[in-house]
């Protein structure tokens, strides 16, 4: 057999060119990613392995697969196929067991291919060397494989305890957030239940107006009254207060209101809020906020000069205008009762 000739020769050469730079390219073009790539058992609650093969239309590809090293401290003894595929196939999970693993993958012959895997489980999650395999025909129509991996590390044992030792403070934490959320119910349970008294009380205690101006008034049914600072906390209980007349709108519609639940053969006194504690000149202010009263309409003659009747009052005698009356209950008195003003919630 004759030695090649410089034609022959040059072609071999142009082939082993191709053959080593193609297989150096094709495994460039095999990217892996793992996100992320310590572990923190219990804490760490996903990790996505990300394959990806590019082969320019240069290369045809074949399949793409994704195992996991068996031993996780020993690199590239022994892989378990997780998931693959392939130019006849889409995606195939090998274990179907794995409930909390989602396989993504787009497979192209030539362009771009990848294949993705997730957990979704802190108890699924290993450590250890992943790898992607990529099986290809290169050039010259022959099979090839090209691979690429990813190692996804634990902590160190002291680290790990102190993980733990996190993990144990969020159950504690647990205990208390539910242990909170009993009392929290039953604290709930107990203002409905006291709400519900409440408004079955209030319904026999007071007879409630229509609304006026975003308010409703309450007034007392019976005789109820003992003295101002006694009808201001039933008030309170029944988050309102003494009322407090602001304009002769509301005082015309306040005055309607009493003529209708009121009994016509007695004359009503009916207290609503102000008080006078600095003598028959002094200033009339309000109970609840200690402010001077805005508006007064007093019945001809008072407020008179009665120094015992410090506080303001509606009276039935004298068509419902305003007079002084003593703040508290008196046996050869007039009956006395009170309103009580609650603002609606918007």
């Amino acid at each position: 057999m004759g030695e090649p000739n410089s034609r022959q020769l040059c072609l071999a050469s142009l082939l082993l060119f191709v053959l080593i730079h193609s297989c150096k390219i094709a495994a460039q073009n095999v990217a892996v990613t793992a996100k992320p790539d310590i572990i923190l058992k219990g804490l760490t609650t996903s990790l996505a392995f990300n394959c990806t093969f590019e082969d320019g239309a240069v290369y045809s590809l074949v399949s793409l697969k994704v195992s996991r090293a068996l031993n996780s401290e020993t690199i590239g003894q022994g892989y378990e196929e997780l998931a693959s595929v392939n130019s006849f196939s889409s995606s195939n999970l090998v274990n179907t067991s794995r409930e909390n693993l989602t396989v993504s993958s787009s497979f192209a012959a030539s362009g771009l291919s990848f294949l993705s895997l997730v957990w979704h489980s802190s108890d699924d999650l290993w450590t250890g060397t992943y790898k992607c395999e990529a099986d290809f025909l290169d050039l010259t129509g022959h099979p090839k494989q090209v691979s690429n991996s990813a190692y996804v590390s634990g902590v160190s044992h002291e680290s790990q305890m102190l993980v733990d030792e996190i993990l144990s403070l969020k159950e504690e934490n647990k205990v208390r957030e539910t242990e909170a959320l009993s009392y929290k119910e039953l604290l709930l349970s107990f203002i409905a239940s006291w709400n519900m008294k409440k408004n079955q009380t209030r319904d026999i205690i007071f007879t409630q107006s229509q609304e006026f101006n975003g308010s409703i008034y309450l007034l007392s049914r019976a005789n109820v009254f003992d003295n101002t600072g006694v009808a201001q906390a039933i008030c309170e209980i029944y988050d309102s207060k003494l009322a407090e007349i602001e304009s002769n709108e509301e005082l015309e519609f306040v005055q309607d209101f009493m003529k209708n639940n009121t009994d016509l053969f007695y004359f009503y006194y009916i207290i609503i809020g102000g008080v006078n504690n600095e003598g028959v000149n002094g200033t009339w202010v309000s109970p609840d906020s200690g402010l001077p009263l805005d508006y007064l309409n007093w019945a001809p003659g008072y407020p008179n000069k009665d120094t015992y009747a410090k506080c303001l009052g509606l009276w039935s005698y004298v068509d419902w205008k305003m007079v002084n009356v003593n703040c508290f209950k008196e046996s050869l008195d007039w009956p006395k009762k009170f309103i009580c003003e609650r603002t609606l919630q918007e």
